[in-house]
């Protein structure tokens, strides 16, 4: 709707759109479906023939045919290790029940699931007190969140270890949220997600939700070195099969670029 609207200038009427077309179809339905139908193709092609006329034929054609794997993952899934991603939970629980010692030493009682009593022990501690403008009210307001410690964490190892166990903590969900959603397809293990095309946002960006499979936490330098495998690992092809991993890489910066032509976009893409 929203694609339609920017490109052709219509506004498509979506009256219809909640019947139930599970019962028989009258003339205004059957129009809909048509109406729909027709504004999508005119609306594609039109985009096409700007992006041609850009010289976009192969940044364009590599976004399309991103699509039927998208579909593909949506319906069938992604393959998966149950046993190894349960494996790296127990692992990074483990650790994180280590690195957050310091912390507990110094302070006991506090829940470290309580923002608020994290504020205070950080004040009481050592006088800390980052204050930040809240972005729905605009009042001002104390925090304890990662990017406002990290600077204290360089220099106070309780700190460090706080906002490590907080990442490892975090990671630990995004595996519950995996596990939750196994299941078999085609005598295959698998996650299916629930896969997007963002239209509202108007870039053909996708999301994935119930689980996010497109942000899998990621593999730090500092995971690494502590032996802690990464969670992508868990991700397998079943015998037979190879997965093949691919990204293209900046894709819509680099329409930005040239679309827009703008000298400090294009410059900082090259370096």
């Amino acid at each position: 709707e929203q694609v339609v609207l920017r490109v052709l200038g219509i506004k498509p009427d979506k009256k219809n759109q909640s019947y139930d077309y599970a019962l028989p179809l009258g003339n205004s339905q059957l129009n809909y479906g048509a109406t729909d139908a027709k504004l999508t193709y005119e609306a594609g092609t039109k985009l096409l023939r700007m992006c041609y006329a850009d010289g976009l034929e192969k940044v364009i054609e590599a976004d399309r045919m991103s699509i039927p794997a998208f579909a593909m993952i949506n319906y069938y899934g992604v393959p998966v290790c149950t046993e190894t991603l349960e494996e790296i939970k127990q692992q990074y629980l483990e650790k994180a029940e280590e690195v957050i010692v310091p912390w507990l030493k110094l302070f006991p009682n506090c829940n470290l699931a309580s923002p608020q009593q994290v504020i205070e022990c950080l004040k009481d501690k050592w006088g800390i007190e980052v204050i930040v403008k809240d972005k729905k009210t605009g009042k001002l307001k104390a925090t304890s969140d990662n990017p406002s410690l990290t600077s204290y964490s360089l220099e106070i190892p309780e700190i460090d270890g706080l906002l490590f166990w907080r990442s490892l903590m975090t990671t630990v969900k995004y595996i519950d949220q995996y596990l939750n959603k196994v299941t078999n397809v085609r005598g295959l293990t698998v996650i299916r997600p629930n896969i997007r095309i963002n239209a509202d946002a108007c870039t053909g960006r996708t999301n994935s939700s119930s689980p996010n499979m497109q942000n899998v936490p990621t593999q730090t330098p500092r995971r690494k070195a502590l032996g802690l495998r990464p969670v992508r690992s868990a991700f397998k092809a079943p015998p037979g099969y190879k997965m093949i991993v691919c990204d293209l890489a900046a894709s819509h910066s680099q329409l930005a670029r040239q679309l827009s032509q703008d000298a400090k976009l294009i410059e900082s893409l090259k370096s």
